[in-house]
């Protein structure tokens, strides 16, 4: 066997040349993950993990689970600048509980990961409107966009399967709202696991979505922008596709011309794996009728979907009192697993 060499420090007038090289060295090992362990206040551990985004750029995403399952819950967040991890308005209290809830759906038969949008910061009090972006600092909103976003994604989910305990054999997406649209981004770049979706998965942030809204609140009487100020607004996006301090509907253009532009409903059509579909039927945001659509078009195709409708549910699937995300949620993950596990045995009895 080799003896290994001994590392000596630099000397004489190879001392800068040696020191360059020892920076360069530490450079590429502390751009590997990094991990921290808390404890949330309802009780569940989050592993917190440092990583180098495509720009470079550290970024984190969280992690419920020990790493050993071989099953991976990819949670996409929607819009707004949220810390996964927030302080609540006026408050020092840390809103863990939906986080939480989702962690304790899967009992230890999956790890779940969260990855932090690139410019928020966990100090961020949460505002009164959480879910838009006109309340959010520059460093977000420069990088607020589909691609940029979902490739922090893509470089998250690398490192969480570079220095995972176990490598993870199944892979979901849950996408919620707007987390949706980037699930079916991560389709269209060769994901090929089951996705879930809660509030979206229709063409609600393009052209054709938003005129369609308009129409509907003016046929129903409800507030809201006219059919002529959404074309006004669409015109002017249109013009100034790259703003990032002009805003329509609390967020900015760039945001819309960039999500805006990737209706996830023909992404969904075409994917293989099952879609699992909940929405609330007393949601404004959601585009129910490419939803419903959605669903045909795929039982057609003979290709495996779920829908779950809450009557009378909210955007967050709430109605009432009553919370139905942590059973929707549940739900999702039962059928992928049982789905995953189906798949395993039937690959076992093939190889006989």
């Amino acid at each position: 066997m080799r003896k290994p060499a001994e590392a000596a420090l630099p000397t004489g007038r190879h001392f800068f040349t040696g020191l360059i090289s020892l920076v360069l060295w530490l450079g590429s090992h502390l751009s590997a993950s990094a991990e921290v362990t808390f404890r949330s206040a309802g009780g569940v551990t989050w592993n917190v993990h440092d990583f180098a985004d495509q720009r470079g750029t550290r970024q984190k995403y969280f992690v419920s689970g020990s790493g050993k399952s071989g099953n991976l819950i990819l949670l996409l967040q929607g819009s707004g600048c949220v810390p996964t991890f927030a302080r609540m308005r006026d408050s020092n209290d840390v809103a863990t509980s939906r986080q939480d809830s989702f962690a304790r759906a899967l009992h230890g038969q999956a790890d779940l990961m969260i990855v932090e949008k690139p410019g928020v910061h966990a100090s961020d009090p949460v505002g009164a409107f959480p879910g838009q972006s006109e309340h959010c600092g520059k460093d977000f909103r420069t990088r607020y966009a589909l691609d940029d976003w979902g490739q922090v994604v893509e470089h998250a989910l690398a490192d969480y399967v570079r220095h995972a305990a176990v490598k993870p054999r199944m892979k979901a997406l849950f996408g919620i709202s707007e987390g949706t649209t980037t699930a079916a981004w991560m389709i269209k770049r060769g994901f090929k696991g089951p996705v879930g979706s809660m509030g979206g998965a229709g063409c609600d942030g393009d052209v054709v979505g938003m005129m369609a809204q308009a129409v509907q609140r003016q046929r129903e009487g409800l507030p809201g922008t006219s059919i002529k100020d959404t074309l006004d607004l669409i015109e002017q996006i249109r013009l100034h596709p790259d703003s990032t301090d002009k805003f329509a509907w609390g967020q900015t253009y760039r945001r819309w011309s960039t999500f805006g532009d990737h209706c996830s409903t023909g992404q969904f059509e075409r994917h293989r794996r099952l879609l699992f579909l909940a929405y609330g039927t007393n949601d404004p945001g959601a585009d129910v009728i490419s939803i419903e659509g959605l669903a045909r078009s795929r039982r057609r195709a003979s290709l495996p979907v779920e829908v779950v409708r809450i009557e009378g549910g909210n955007h967050g699937l709430s109605f009432g009192n009553r919370d139905f995300v942590p059973d929707v949620f549940s739900r999702f993950v039962a059928q992928i697993l049982s789905r995953h596990e189906a798949g395993q045995r039937s690959q076992k009895r093939a190889r006989r």
